[in-house]
C-alpha cells in the first residue's frame, strides 16, 4: 500500500468528504453522489468477454472486480495482472492498485465470495487527500485496469476482452468499507491510515465538531466516530484491533 500520512481523529472533521451524512442533511438532490449509468448490451459488454465494475467506498477508497459477461456470478481470469502487482512490476505502477484482496459476500457476513472452490478477488485503491475522487476519475481508473487485463490476456490460450461496465456505487452514496472488504482487510487499512487514533481510542469515539472549519452547513455538536466509516455493521469493533496493538 502506498505510504500515507497517518491521520488523527480530528482530521476527519476537515478532510472527510462524507462528513455531513451524519448530520442534518441538505436536500437529496444536493447530497446524492454521481453514479454512472451501467451500460447494457452493445460491444462494451460482450456476452463472452469479461466485465470490470468499480464501487466507491467511504474514506476515499474504491474497489474493482472482474466477472464473466456470460455469467456475472463467476469471476474471470486476472492472474496475469495479479502476478505483476505482487512482483512490483513497473508496468502496473500507473494503475495505483494498492492491494489484491478477497471479495466479501453481500449478505453482511464476514465471508469470502466464492466461485465454486475459488475465492473471488478484487483490486483496492486508497486515495490520498489530494487525489481526485470524482466519478470521472473512478471511471478512468476502471477503464485503465480493463485495458491492462485485455492486453495481458492476449497471451492466454483463450484470450478474452475485458470491458469497463460502470460504477456500481449505491445512489445513496459510498457505503462503509466493510460492505466490500473482509474484516481483517478493513482493520489493516484503518490501522495504516489512523493508527494513532486507534491507539488512543479516539477512532472509536464520537468526534466533537466545533463548527469552525469554514463549512456553513456545520453546526456545533458531535459527529459519528471514524470507526463507523469503516464498519457499518459493527457498533463497536474495538475487539478486532486488539491483536494489532
Amino acid at each position: 500500500m502506498a505510504p500515507t500520512k497517518n491521520k488523527k481523529a480530528s482530521d476527519y472533521i476537515t478532510k472527510n468528504p462524507y462528513k455531513n451524512q451524519s448530520k442534518k442533511s441538505p436536500s437529496p438532490a444536493k447530497r446524492a453522489p454521481l453514479r454512472e449509468k451501467v451500460e447494457k448490451g452493445g460491444n462494451s459488454l460482450q456476452k463472452y468477454g469479461d466485465i470490470l465494475y468499480i464501487i466507491r467506498l467511504k474514506q476515499r477508497m474504491r474497489v474493482a472486480y472482474v466477472v464473466k459477461g456470460s455469467n456475472r456470478s463467476k469471476g474471470s481470469y486476472i492472474q496475469h495482472l495479479v502476478n505483476l502487482i505482487q512482483n512490483g512490476d513497473d508496468s502496473v505502477i500507473p494503475l495505483r492498485i494498492d492491494a489484491v484482496i478477497p471479495r466479501r459476500v453481500p449478505d453482511g457476513s464476514n465471508n469470502r465470495m466464492m466461485d465454486g472452490t475459488y475465492a473471488m478477488r478484487q483490486f483496492l485503491q486508497v486515495l490520498n487527500d489530494d487525489d481526485d475522487d470524482s466519478l470521472e476519475a473512478a471511471r478512468t481508473w476502471g477503464t485503465d485496469i480493463a485495458k491492462m487485463i485485455t492486453n495481458l490476456n492476449k497471451t492466454s490460450q483463450y484470450p478474452t476482452r475485458c470491458s469497463f461496465g460502470g460504477d456500481l456505487t449505491p445512489a445513496s452514496g459510498p457505503p462503509a468499507v466493510d460492505t466490500h472488504l473482509m474484516n481483517a482487510d478493513v482493520v489493516n487499512v484503518a490501522s495504516h491510515l489512523y493508527n494513532n487514533a486507534i491507539i488512543d481510542g479516539s477512532f472509536f469515539e464520537p468526534i466533537e465538531n466545533s463548527g469552525d472549519d469554514g463549512d456553513e452547513d456545520d453546526n456545533d455538536g458531535t459527529m459519528e466516530p471514524l470507526s463507523s466509516q469503516f464498519f457499518g455493521s459493527i457498533d463497536d469493533p474495538r475487539s478486532l484491533f486488539i491483536s494489532n496493538n
